[in-house]
């Protein structure tokens, strides 16, 4: 029993070997080759049905990278039209663009130069008095909200008035508040431990966040003190901390502050306890005008 290129058994007295011509061997008792490949003919044969490789499959086409490019990329015909060219799938064709690493049309360049099937075609007076009162039908809607009462500028005044002055419970505050606890909070944050951009503005090619620190960074460029801004960013556990400016001749951080918010200040204050021998001060706008950063 012989065997064809997937390892299966064939039941037919002939093999076929890929690069020969055909049938090379017959087996029958007494018969010829002639004889045999007229037995073995049709769904007798024992490769009926059983797929072929290389230039013995079926669908084998004989065409160079140059040709395939003319047709695909200069003529602009597309995998079906060339397959029916070489009388092959467009799968075929698909599998030779790849073979030949012939760069495929994106969709937009596939439908450049086609003509729309819409060209030339007009709606009749009576589809457009249709298509005319569907629009003011839904324009209506609209401006009215019919389908949506909240979209009622009387509904949307009278909710107005409704919500104006209420404040929500503490209850539900405090449900409000364990719901979101964690979300986007600590370490599940996408910017923790990094640096926030405030784009306000510019000194020196640096981008700060206050008026108040870059006449801070002026006032020790003129007294001659090198300084860096926002050099390092501690880990606090939960959250990080930056502070303003770093003297390298003093060893110490500076921190600007204008007004101190309530997470701030529990964030500086979680800093010191956990980065004692750090020396940091901070200069709100009292120590400022004192020392005539600020006028």
């Amino acid at each position: 029993m012989q065997r064809n290129k997937k390892g299966q058994f064939i039941k037919g007295c002939i093999s076929w070997c890929k690069g020969t011509k055909g049938i090379i061997k017959s087996w029958n008792k007494g018969l010829t080759v002639e004889q045999d490949s007229r037995i073995l003919s049709g769904d007798k044969n024992g490769m009926f049905g059983v797929h072929r490789f290389g230039k013995d499959a079926p669908n084998y086409i004989k065409v160079s990278k140059k040709e395939l490019y003319n047709l695909y990329w200069n003529k602009e015909l597309n995998q079906i039209k060339i397959g029916k060219i070489f009388n092959c799938s467009p799968a075929t064709i698909k599998n030779k663009l790849i073979k030949y690493n012939i760069p495929r049309r994106t969709l937009s360049e596939s439908f450049k130069r086609r003509p729309s099937p819409f060209k030339g075609k007009h709606h009749n007076k009576e589809a457009i008095e249709q298509i005319r009162e569907k629009n003011l039908g839904r324009k209506q809607l609209s401006t009215t909200g019919n389908k949506n009462p909240a979209k009622r500028p009387e509904v949307r005044a009278k909710m107005s008035k409704q919500r104006k002055g209420r404040k929500l419970a503490e209850d539900w505050k405090r449900k409000i508040k364990e719901s979101c606890q964690g979300i986007n909070q600590g370490k599940e944050n996408g910017m923790f431990g990094k640096t926030p951009k405030y784009e306000r503005i510019r000194y020196n090619n640096i981008w700060m966040r206050s008026s108040y620190e870059i006449k801070f960074a002026y006032f020790l460029d003129l007294s001659g003190y090198k300084w860096l801004y926002e050099p390092k960013t501690f880990n606090l556990g939960n959250t990080t901390y930056t502070p303003d400016f770093y003297l390298p001749n003093f060893n110490c951080y500076i921190e600007i502050k204008g007004y101190w918010y309530k997470g701030s200040k529990e964030r500086f204050n979680l800093f010191k306890k956990l980065y004692p021998k750090i020396k940091i001060e901070v200069l709100t706008e009292p120590e400022l005008q004192s020392m005539g950063v600020l006028e």
